[in-house]
């Protein structure tokens, strides 16, 4: 009988220990098992969020990317324009008849006899002078007829040297542009010899007068070509 109790005593006890163990084992597990079901749904909450905003961006790619490129330049430079247009400086003369982009910096000058005639230049010692053979750096005249003439006139004429000619449209005013270096000097004496020239000339129809616009550009001026050429293709006729 006593070794019956001793036997079931050490059975009880070895029972006794692995069923601590088990409960420490569950209790340590117990907070692990909690962590996990609070971190759970955060990893969960995380991914959906990622994916949600991964699919925003790629669908904003897709938007942008199926606007035309021709749609999108075409805007860009319509922007572009008007920026410009808004920032740029148009002068007339006193007769209102027209009008021409001023360079940022020059200035202009009108004759009172004649309010036709339109004087622009970097600096006002460049302005063209009335009632003389001295036009400045720019000029714009208004002037009876069609003054157009043909790329054969000035290749024949021996006072014009390497002319180049084109044919153009401006406003709606056919016309042609030439340049030449003066080969000559002329019977007044003037422009001296070496002087590069450069001229616009318009003609309109309706009223049978030709809008001369001129650059004079002599041996010891500085070069303002590409101005003249901003001038001489934002005439307006109003």
């Amino acid at each position: 009988m006593k070794s019956f109790n001793k036997t079931k005593y050490k059975l009880g006890k070895r029972n006794s220990l692995e069923g601590l163990a088990e409960e420490d084992s569950q209790l340590a597990s117990g907070p692990k098992k909690k962590l996990k079901w609070i971190f759970l749904p955060i990893l969960v909450s995380l991914l959906v969020s990622g994916a949600a905003f991964a699919g925003y961006r790629y669908a904003k790619s897709q938007s942008k990317d199926s606007i035309p490129a021709s749609e999108d330049s075409a805007k860009k430079s319509e922007e572009s324009t008007e920026k410009r247009l808004a920032v740029r400086d148009l002068v007339s003369p006193e007769s209102a008849d027209y009008r021409v982009e001023l360079p940022s910096g020059w200035v202009k000058g009108e004759c009172a006899d004649n309010p036709d005639i339109f004087f622009l230049a970097p600096t006002s010692d460049l302005l063209g002078k009335c009632q003389t053979e001295y036009f400045g750096t720019v000029s714009i005249s208004k002037i009876e007829g069609d003054q157009r003439r043909t790329e054969e006139y000035y290749a024949a004429d021996d006072f014009y040297r390497s002319p180049a000619y084109s044919s153009l449209t401006i406003d709606s005013l056919p016309g042609y542009r030439v340049s030449y270096s003066t080969a000559q000097v002329s019977e007044l004496g003037y422009p001296p010899l070496g002087t590069f020239e450069y001229f616009y000339n318009l003609y309109d129809s309706t009223e049978d007068v030709t809008y001369k616009i001129g650059y004079r550009q002599l041996p010891e001026d500085s070069d303002y070509q590409s101005n003249f050429i901003v001038i001489a293709e934002s005439f307006d006729k109003l």
